[in-house]
């Protein structure tokens, strides 16, 4: 009730002007994405706004301010983000400085809304194992983003890439790679979505294999992008020279079914996949 009556003030122009001042109008999220920061600011009061602008902060020193453009709703079932905005690292900084806040990012718009953005949840949990534990070096980086690396290795049981993930399709999904020779062990880790529909599937499951043999079940139970961590030892890599992670995801769903024009079984939507090798002082975790 109080944020429809502050929407309907936010409507006349007497009222918006004593409301520009608030802080933390605008929010969002950040994430890094192949050398780039890339973000999404949404108003959180509602209001249409011309101009949103981030001031990239490192060390409270402003070293760039890049513009967040409107960006229409292309990406079927996900969250409606209005402006995005990328920014290429190129040394400037570290994802370590961004787990450790040395970096922030600042949203403003053309009158006045101002808000300070955060990592997304799923990429804080994947670069706080990777930088802070610094537990692996890693042997697979995959992007499932339009312009990312991830078609190459990818076998059957998946959709085409969208602009930041990509969907598994049907019942099951491959990823083919160079199996690693180094022994030890392993983790796979994951950033994915899923595709749910209250009342029928609530919860998506996927059950993951290393050539066959089988490794863990992963559970999600939220459309939020979430991160994963599995691990296995080298032996599973025995055999061809080329590794086959198989996954399966029998709950997979149609939108049309629901009344959406899309025919696809949706499960799960990966935007990140890595495997990496882990230190012995990490394996005995």
């Amino acid at each position: 009730m109080a944020m429809r009556c502050l929407r309907q003030l936010l409507r006349w122009p007497r009222a918006r002007q004593h409301l520009v001042d608030l802080p933390n109008a605008l929010t969002g999220t950040v994430e890094i994405r192949a050398g780039q920061l890339v973000g999404w600011v949404r108003n959180q009061f509602g209001t249409e706004v011309d101009d949103i602008s981030v001031d990239i902060v490192v060390n409270f020193t402003v070293v760039a301010t890049v513009k967040a453009v409107r960006k229409d709703r292309t990406e079927r079932y996900q969250p409606f983000q209005p402006y995005r905005f990328s920014f290429p690292i190129d040394g400037r900084f570290s994802a370590l400085d961004i787990v450790k806040e040395r970096v922030q990012l600042r949203a403003h718009d053309n009158e006045g809304h101002r808000g300070k953005l955060i990592i997304d949840g799923a990429t804080q949990l994947e670069m706080i194992r990777e930088h802070l534990g610094k537990a692996a070096v890693t042997v697979l980086d995959l992007d499932f983003s339009k312009h990312g690396n991830a078609r190459p290795y990818l076998g059957k049981g998946w959709s085409g890439a969208e602009d930041d993930f990509t969907w598994s399709q049907d019942q099951e999904s491959v990823v083919e790679f160079e199996a690693p020779s180094e022994p030890g062990q392993y983790a796979l880790r994951m950033t994915t979505g899923a595709y749910l529909r209250k009342g029928d599937v609530d919860q998506q499951e996927m059950v993951v294999y290393m050539n066959d043999k089988y490794i863990a079940h992963v559970f999600q139970n939220g459309g939020f992008f979430q991160f994963h961590e599995v691990t296995f030892f080298s032996d599973l890599f025995a055999g061809p020279a080329r590794a086959r992670l198989r996954l399966e995801h029998k709950l997979a769903i149609r939108p049309f079914d629901a009344g959406a024009p899309d025919g696809r079984w949706l499960s799960f939507c990966f935007k990140r996949l890595t495997i990496a090798r882990l230190h012995k002082s990490e394996e005995q975790r």
